[in-house]
């Protein structure tokens, strides 16, 4: 950090600008380094910006998000009667070999 930079600190730390114009780089060092070892440089802690709340926009994604859900629902509707309708099928053919089955055993 240069010698100017130095002193704009100390100037902030509360040092006068007459203390400060008295000071050589050495001494601006050891004023320095004082200031560091007793924590008064550190940064301020950043104050929290306040979320923005857009209504519009969160109206929008739930919209979309109900349409989302209701799609889904949709699908699974879709799959559960096909699934219904394999059972059917399978069922049918069950019996169907079952009566081929008994009827091919009452012809022996």
């Amino acid at each position: 950090m240069s010698t100017s930079r130095r002193k704009s600190k100390l100037l902030n730390a509360g040092y006068s600008d007459e203390d400060i114009a008295s000071f050589d780089r050495s001494t601006c060092m050891e004023m320095w380094a004082e200031l560091i070892t007793r924590g008064v440089d550190q940064p301020l802690p950043a104050t929290p910006q306040p979320a923005v709340y857009d209504v519009e926009l969160e109206r929008e994604s739930l919209k979309w998000e109900q349409q989302k859900h209701e799609a889904e629902m949709r699908l699974k509707e879709r799959e559960l009667a096909l699934k219904e309708d394999e059972l059917q099928v399978s069922r049918k053919l069950k019996r169907m070999s079952w009566n081929i089955k008994n009827n091919n055993l009452e012809v022996d």
